[in-house]
Protein backbone atom coordinates (compact mmCIF):
# COMPACT_ATOMS: atom_id res chain seq x y z
CA UNK A 1 0.00 0.00 0.00
CA UNK A 2 1.21 3.84 -0.45
CA UNK A 3 -0.28 6.08 2.11
CA UNK A 4 -1.20 9.34 0.48
CA UNK A 5 -3.33 12.45 1.28
CA UNK A 6 -5.89 12.91 -1.13
CA UNK A 7 -7.65 16.42 -2.58
CA UNK A 8 -11.32 15.24 -3.17
CA UNK A 9 -12.55 18.67 -3.64
CA UNK A 10 -12.72 18.01 -7.46
CA UNK A 11 -14.32 14.04 -6.59
CA UNK A 12 -17.34 11.97 -6.88
CA UNK A 13 -17.55 9.96 -3.70
CA UNK A 14 -20.07 6.97 -3.57
CA UNK A 15 -20.90 5.59 -0.58
CA UNK A 16 -22.96 2.35 -0.69
CA UNK A 17 -24.57 0.34 2.05
CA UNK A 18 -27.32 0.50 4.85
CA UNK A 19 -25.30 -0.72 8.20
CA UNK A 20 -22.89 -0.05 10.58
CA UNK A 21 -20.04 -0.23 7.78
CA UNK A 22 -21.97 2.39 5.98
CA UNK A 23 -22.31 4.54 9.15
CA UNK A 24 -19.10 4.17 10.39
CA UNK A 25 -17.68 5.86 6.49
CA UNK A 26 -20.23 8.12 6.66
CA UNK A 27 -19.26 9.59 10.23
CA UNK A 28 -15.41 9.74 8.77
CA UNK A 29 -16.99 12.30 5.59
CA UNK A 30 -18.97 14.07 7.82
CA UNK A 31 -16.00 14.88 10.12
CA UNK A 32 -13.83 15.75 6.61
CA UNK A 33 -17.02 18.18 5.79
CA UNK A 34 -17.81 19.71 9.29
CA UNK A 35 -13.57 20.82 9.71
CA UNK A 36 -14.25 21.97 6.30
CA UNK A 37 -12.90 20.23 3.78
CA UNK A 38 -14.28 20.06 0.35
CA UNK A 39 -15.90 17.14 -1.51
CA UNK A 40 -16.92 17.69 -5.07
CA UNK A 41 -19.96 15.46 -5.19
CA UNK A 42 -21.05 12.76 -2.34
CA UNK A 43 -23.56 10.25 -3.00
CA UNK A 44 -25.11 7.97 -0.76
CA UNK A 45 -27.28 4.87 -1.84
CA UNK A 46 -28.89 3.11 1.38
CA UNK A 47 -32.01 1.02 0.50
CA UNK A 48 -32.59 -0.08 3.79
CA UNK A 49 -30.68 2.01 6.60
CA UNK A 50 -30.10 0.87 10.22
CA UNK A 51 -31.59 3.30 12.69
CA UNK A 52 -28.35 4.85 13.52
CA UNK A 53 -27.33 5.08 9.66
CA UNK A 54 -30.87 6.79 8.95
CA UNK A 55 -30.64 9.65 11.30
CA UNK A 56 -27.30 10.51 9.96
CA UNK A 57 -28.26 10.50 6.37
CA UNK A 58 -30.76 13.21 6.91
CA UNK A 59 -32.31 12.83 3.65
CA UNK A 60 -28.81 13.03 1.58
CA UNK A 61 -29.51 8.94 0.80
CA UNK A 62 -30.95 7.76 -2.50
CA UNK A 63 -33.71 4.93 -1.48
CA UNK A 64 -32.11 2.04 -3.65
CA UNK A 65 -28.92 0.35 -3.62
CA UNK A 66 -27.16 1.39 -7.30
CA UNK A 67 -27.14 -0.28 -10.29
CA UNK A 68 -23.73 -0.80 -13.01
CA UNK A 69 -24.95 2.84 -14.89
CA UNK A 70 -25.40 4.69 -11.44
CA UNK A 71 -21.86 4.90 -10.60
CA UNK A 72 -20.76 6.38 -14.20
CA UNK A 73 -17.82 9.25 -12.68
CA UNK A 74 -17.36 7.94 -9.66
CA UNK A 75 -14.00 8.69 -8.33
CA UNK A 76 -13.69 6.79 -5.33
CA UNK A 77 -16.62 4.26 -4.12
CA UNK A 78 -17.25 2.74 -0.33
CA UNK A 79 -18.94 -0.51 -0.16
CA UNK A 80 -20.45 -1.67 3.24
CA UNK A 81 -22.55 -4.04 4.50
CA UNK A 82 -23.87 -6.17 1.63
CA UNK A 83 -23.76 -9.67 0.90
CA UNK A 84 -20.40 -10.66 -1.64
CA UNK A 85 -22.41 -11.19 -4.59
CA UNK A 86 -24.18 -7.03 -4.50
CA UNK A 87 -20.09 -6.32 -3.06
CA UNK A 88 -18.36 -8.40 -6.22
CA UNK A 89 -21.50 -6.60 -9.25
CA UNK A 90 -20.68 -3.26 -7.48
CA UNK A 91 -17.18 -3.12 -7.38
CA UNK A 92 -16.42 -4.21 -10.93
CA UNK A 93 -18.93 -1.65 -12.11
CA UNK A 94 -17.02 1.09 -10.16
CA UNK A 95 -13.76 -0.38 -11.36
CA UNK A 96 -14.79 -0.27 -14.97
CA UNK A 97 -15.75 3.25 -14.73
CA UNK A 98 -11.94 4.05 -13.24
CA UNK A 99 -12.73 4.59 -9.94
CA UNK A 100 -10.54 3.52 -6.45
CA UNK A 101 -13.10 1.09 -4.52
CA UNK A 102 -12.85 -0.21 -0.86
CA UNK A 103 -15.55 -2.80 0.25
CA UNK A 104 -15.87 -3.00 3.38
CA UNK A 105 -13.57 -6.52 5.19
CA UNK A 106 -13.01 -7.56 1.64
CA UNK A 107 -9.12 -6.77 1.50
CA UNK A 108 -9.04 -8.40 -2.59
CA UNK A 109 -12.05 -6.23 -2.98
CA UNK A 110 -9.71 -2.66 -2.22
CA UNK A 111 -7.53 -0.35 -3.99
CA UNK A 112 -7.46 1.24 -0.50
CA UNK A 113 -7.89 0.50 2.98
CA UNK A 114 -9.13 3.37 5.07
CA UNK A 115 -6.77 4.01 8.23
CA UNK A 116 -7.89 4.59 12.20
CA UNK A 117 -7.80 8.81 11.89
CA UNK A 118 -7.00 11.23 14.92
CA UNK A 119 -7.52 14.44 13.78
CA UNK A 120 -6.17 17.88 15.46
CA UNK A 121 -6.79 20.97 12.77
CA UNK A 122 -4.87 20.80 10.23
CA UNK A 123 -2.76 17.69 11.89
CA UNK A 124 -3.98 13.94 10.76
CA UNK A 125 -2.54 10.88 11.84
CA UNK A 126 -3.38 7.65 11.41
CA UNK A 127 -2.72 3.91 11.81
CA UNK A 128 -3.16 0.99 9.47
CA UNK A 129 -2.34 -2.40 9.20
CA UNK A 130 -3.10 -3.25 5.53
CA UNK A 131 -6.61 -4.34 7.01
CA UNK A 132 -4.75 -7.09 8.87
CA UNK A 133 -6.59 -6.23 12.07
CA UNK A 134 -8.88 -2.86 12.47
CA UNK A 135 -8.52 -3.48 16.18
CA UNK A 136 -4.90 -3.36 16.20
CA UNK A 137 -5.43 0.37 14.26
CA UNK A 138 -8.05 1.65 16.62
CA UNK A 139 -5.76 0.19 19.74
CA UNK A 140 -3.18 2.88 17.95
CA UNK A 141 -5.48 5.39 17.57
CA UNK A 142 -5.89 5.32 21.29
CA UNK A 143 -2.90 6.25 22.12
CA UNK A 144 -2.27 8.89 19.54
CA UNK A 145 -5.02 10.13 20.72
CA UNK A 146 -3.60 10.57 24.60
CA UNK A 147 -0.39 11.22 23.17
CA UNK A 148 -1.05 14.40 20.94
CA UNK A 149 -4.57 16.21 22.64
CA UNK A 150 -6.22 19.15 20.79
CA UNK A 151 -3.86 21.55 21.42
CA UNK A 152 -1.15 20.13 18.88
CA UNK A 153 -3.79 22.05 16.77
CA UNK A 154 -3.28 25.33 18.01
CA UNK A 155 0.42 24.73 17.85
CA UNK A 156 0.51 23.60 14.68
CA UNK A 157 -1.41 26.84 13.31
CA UNK A 158 1.45 28.84 15.24
CA UNK A 159 3.92 26.71 13.65
CA UNK A 160 2.72 27.34 10.34
CA UNK A 161 2.22 31.14 10.65
CA UNK A 162 5.77 31.71 12.18
CA UNK A 163 7.22 29.47 8.59
CA UNK A 164 5.18 31.82 6.69
CA UNK A 165 7.54 34.86 8.08
CA UNK A 166 10.32 32.74 8.17
CA UNK A 167 9.94 31.98 4.40
CA UNK A 168 8.88 35.62 3.88
CA UNK A 169 12.65 36.33 5.39
CA UNK A 170 14.15 34.43 3.10
CA UNK A 171 15.48 31.24 5.66
CA UNK A 172 16.55 28.28 4.05
CA UNK A 173 15.04 24.34 4.87
CA UNK A 174 17.58 23.73 7.56
CA UNK A 175 16.54 27.27 9.12
CA UNK A 176 13.28 26.27 9.19
CA UNK A 177 14.09 22.67 10.82
CA UNK A 178 16.13 24.69 13.46
CA UNK A 179 13.04 27.26 13.84
CA UNK A 180 10.57 24.70 14.38
CA UNK A 181 12.52 22.13 16.02
CA UNK A 182 13.08 24.88 18.82
CA UNK A 183 9.34 26.08 19.08
CA UNK A 184 8.66 22.35 19.39
CA UNK A 185 10.93 21.99 22.35
CA UNK A 186 9.99 25.09 23.88
CA UNK A 187 6.48 24.52 23.41
CA UNK A 188 5.67 21.08 24.30
CA UNK A 189 2.47 20.16 25.16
Amino acid sequence: MLPVIMNVSNMRIVLIGNGRGALKRLEMIDEMLAIGADIGELVIYADEPIAPLFNKLKGREISYLPKKDDLTNADIVFIADLDEKQSKMLYNAAKKEGALVNVEDCPQLCDFHVPAIVRRGDLLLTASTNGKSPRVASYIRKQLEETYPMQWSDLLDYIGEERKKWIAEGDNYNKLIQKTDAILDEKWI
